[in-house]
């Protein structure tokens, strides 16, 4: 009875290290596997980050540039205001030397104006900008 205990202690002694060294080999191999995933969700995410900060230049720089041209177009549409009513000045002026008096109505009508730039505006931004009225 002793030989059998002893027998079935070795069995158990043996298949306890046989099963530690599957246990090991299982979590070595989750080890590995977890790293290449670590490894590879790292590497995705740089990815990610770096074209996130690619689109976040290239908005901003086109950002910068959309509001250079609105800058632009409102100082060039300021001075056309400005020769447009000293054009109308000058009108005037020739009417009252040459007939004493103004002859034609003229002044600049915004309504026209915006009529012009709502052509030219995008069908989104159509209703979102209209000339302020510099010109009075």
């Amino acid at each position: 009875m002793v030989n059998s205990v002893k027998e079935t202690r070795e069995r158990f002694e043996h298949e306890k290290d046989v099963l530690k060294r599957e246990m090991d080999n299982m979590m070595k191999g989750w080890t590995k596997e977890l790293e290449a995933i670590t490894k590879d969700y790292g590497q995705m995410m740089k990815g990610v980050d770096d074209t996130i900060k690619n689109n976040s230049v290239k908005m901003q720089t086109e950002k910068f540039k959309m509001q250079k041209e609105i800058t632009l177009l409102k100082r060039d549409k300021l001075k056309l205001e400005k020769e447009i009513e000293a054009a109308i000045q000058k009108i005037n002026g020739f009417e009252d030397k040459m007939y004493g008096q103004p002859i034609f109505d003229l002044e600049v009508v915004d309504q026209l104006l915006d009529a012009i730039s709502d052509r030219n505006l995008r069908v989104g931004h159509r209703e979102t900008m209209k000339n302020s009225k510099l010109i009075h």
